[in-house]
């Protein structure tokens, strides 16, 4: 999972928000498509201007002595914060959130990143990539 910068975070909110609340707007409750779409481009402004910040992704680097031990820490951390064990490939583990993602039946409406940890496993440490909220209570829970 690459980085992504509070643009391209903003960007993907404002898309997964506005667009709805336009057609949820002018569809169920009946106003103008002009005065939704006009609402809805101010809705998905400001909701991602507040959300990028903490979904916006970065990535951490944690010393670790023991892999082992560190794994172990990492699942009951993992947990605390509402994340699963996904897959694990060598040294790279991912984490996924299972119920913070918006599901639309089997369509999932919201990128699978925003809701994924990575964490590579090197032999003195251990690097994180996920979003900015998570990865930041990860890393008060994990560093001592």
């Amino acid at each position: 999972m690459a980085p992504r910068g509070f643009l391209n975070t903003w960007a993907m909110i404002f898309a997964m928000t506005a667009i709805p609340y336009v057609l949820l707007t002018s569809q169920v409750f009946g106003k103008s498509v002009e005065e939704a779409t006009f609402d809805g481009f101010f809705f998905g402004l400001f909701f991602g201007l507040v959300t990028a910040p903490m979904m916006m992704t970065i990535t951490r680097t944690i010393p670790c002595a023991n892999q082992d031990a560190f794994i172990r820490k990492l699942n009951v951390a993992m947990a605390t914060v509402g994340f699963n064990p996904k897959s694990r490939t060598g040294d790279l583990i991912l984490f996924e959130s299972p119920g913070a993602s918006l599901k639309l039946g089997p369509m999932s409406l919201t990128p699978a990143s925003f809701f994924t940890i990575s964490v590579q496993l090197e032999p003195s440490s251990a690097t994180l990539v996920g979003p900015r909220y998570f990865t930041r209570k990860l890393e008060k829970r994990l560093v001592v």
